[in-house]
């Protein structure tokens, strides 16, 4: 998109004036080489390939979501067993702590 611009630049008489009039423009190109640069690319990725990368991430999430929702549920389901087993105990220990009288 801004390469034809580039180009331009080097046609220009006056390369200084039009780098000016085009600073925002150019600093996005020169953003973008120094990132090709940095991550060792020449050209765009193949769409083809990024939309199977995508598939078969998004396909990966949707099987971790799986599996984070069913561990919810275990969770929720131990912390209702956990909060049954600590009331029984509590109603265990007022039982006892109850003082005993005597028959006569």
């Amino acid at each position: 998109q801004y390469k034809p611009l580039a180009q331009k630049l080097q046609t220009v008489r006056n390369p200084a004036k039009f780098k000016e009039q085009h600073r925002a423009e150019f600093a996005v190109y020169e953003a973008a080489c120094a990132y090709f640069k940095a991550n060792g690319l020449r050209t765009l990725p193949d769409l083809k390939k990024l939309d199977a990368e995508y598939q078969t991430l998004s396909s990966e999430k949707n099987g971790f979501y799986t599996r984070y929702k069913k561990a919810q549920i275990e969770l929720r389901e131990l912390r209702t067993a956990q909060q049954n087993v600590e009331a029984f105990f509590r109603k265990e220990e007022r039982s006892h702590a109850v003082p005993q009288q005597e028959v006569k």
